[in-house]
């Protein structure tokens, strides 16, 4: 019942898998089963306290965790006291209850590591395996991360380090608590408790520990009636890229209407001023062989395609975890168009995607947003001295009024200069060309 696995924990033994298929079989044949409507699973976990209806489970239970400690008789699933053995105090649910609740405490943390790790967690100690069985970098992590879990922060306590860790980041997930707030719990608890080794310093130091874990942040949008989540799963779940919900078909982003007035500068009257007012002949209109007036597009701009061609960039850009949220979701391919960004992946696009993003423009356009670009990443920064200060105040002039090349402005006219104006242009050439210099002197 107790002879559980191979020596290193290298399988199951077979003889214990078949007495786990026996109970199961004999237990749910009880009259306390049917009545109850399931079987107090007796494994080191449930400990005979919750009751479970299905056989598979309790079979999972029993061979991952083992029986709990020192149950030869199964008085919790209908097995009687033998008549000679009297029926006392010191069995397992009451002498050992103070180290069920302990156990229960930390159930819960070690399936999560666990899972984190890919490891079956036992409540036995590290240094019960043969060193053999740890040859590896991964195996050493698992086990100082299982060594801090287990490690109470007092004695008598029932949290460990990591448990109010997790504790820690599960209040700011429920309930959207600032950053500030948290490290200000953590530092009211270290002022507060005699016992210090073991608690969290701050909310870095908290989020450092859980980060072991392997957990990552994720952003799932959820349907306006709570219908369902859109995201994908390893399950077969492929709802991420859907627009609108399966069920009510609301929609999956709330679409802003305003109501814009039609009227534009960019209009016929207007292409026909630029031709009078600017000197500017790759925007004027152009007659085309049917008659009808063309607008060329300023350089700037970008095509329909080049506009799509961005989006299926982001749609496949991949950056480090925690960086910036989930471009992929803000860019449109079918229509070449960005939405939803938060203030954040604005700052992103800004600072590091905008000269690659807009590569297809003419360099005299380029060159200043990259610029631009590089302006912003640099008063970003999480730290600035006052030199940089001062010379990104002197480059941003240049940068914005200078970057791009110049053009005339202003309607075009031929003006022949008088009689004075000629004189004044003569001798101010004269007084300024090199070669009269000598004589001057």
């Amino acid at each position: 019942m107790y002879d559980r696995t191979y020596p290193g924990r290298r399988g199951l033994k077979p003889n214990f898998e078949e007495g786990v298929k026996g109970f199961i079989t004999w237990a749910f044949a009880q009259e306390c089963c049917l009545s109850e409507g399931g079987v107090r699973c007796p494994c080191l976990k449930c400990e005979c306290r919750p009751i479970i209806s299905d056989p598979e489970e309790v079979e999972r239970h029993l061979k991952r965790r083992g029986f709990i400690k020192n149950y030869w008789v199964w008085t919790y699933n209908g097995e009687q006291l033998p008549s000679n053995v009297q029926r006392t105090t010191t069995t397992h649910a009451s002498s050992s209850r103070s180290h069920m609740e302990h156990r229960e405490e930390f159930s819960l943390i070690s399936d999560m590591v666990g899972d984190a790790f890919g490891v079956n967690v036992t409540y036995d100690e590290p240094q019960d395996f043969d060193q053999e069985e740890l040859p590896n970098e991964e195996a050493q992590k698992f086990y100082q991360l299982l060594q801090e879990m287990n490690t109470p922060l007092f004695e008598g306590s029932s949290d460990s380090k990591l448990s109010m860790c997790v504790r820690l980041l599960a209040a700011k997930s429920n309930w959207n608590v600032p950053d500030q707030c948290l490290e200000f719990f953590a530092k009211m608890m270290l002022d507060a408790t005699p016992t210090k080794d073991n608690l969290p310093t701050s909310f870095y130091d908290a989020k450092r520990l859980v980060s072991k874990l392997g957990l990552e942040v994720r952003k799932i949008d959820c349907c306006t009636n709570g219908c369902m989540l859109f995201y994908d799963n390893e399950f077969g779940t492929n709802d991420g890229s859907l627009e609108e919900c399966k069920f009510c078909k609301s929609p999956r982003y709330k679409v802003r209407s305003k109501a814009i007035n039609r009227k534009t500068k960019d209009n016929e009257k207007a292409r026909k001023d630029i031709e009078i007012l600017c000197n500017r002949k790759e925007l004027e209109l152009k007659v085309k062989p049917n008659g009808k007036l063309l607008k060329p597009k300023a350089n700037y701009s970008l095509t329909s395609e080049e506009a799509k061609a961005i989006c299926r960039w982001l749609n496949e850009l991949r950056m480090p975890d925690g960086y910036a949220s989930n471009l992929a979701r803000c860019a449109d391919s079918s229509t070449g168009k960005l939405h939803g960004m938060k203030s954040h992946d604005c700052h992103v696009f800004m600072e590091r995607l905008l000269p690659i993003a807009f590569s297809s423009l003419p360099k005299h356009v380029l060159n200043p947003l990259t610029e631009i670009s590089q302006f912003f990443r640099d008063i970003c920064a999480s730290k600035l001295r006052v030199d940089d200060i001062v010379k990104l105040d002197k480059n941003i002039p240049v940068i914005l009024f200078f970057g791009i090349p110049g053009r005339p402005s202003g309607k075009k006219n031929v003006h022949w200069l008088t009689q004075k104006e000629l004189l004044a242009a003569h001798v101010h050439v004269l007084i300024n060309c090199v070669e009269v210099k000598p004589y001057l002197e």
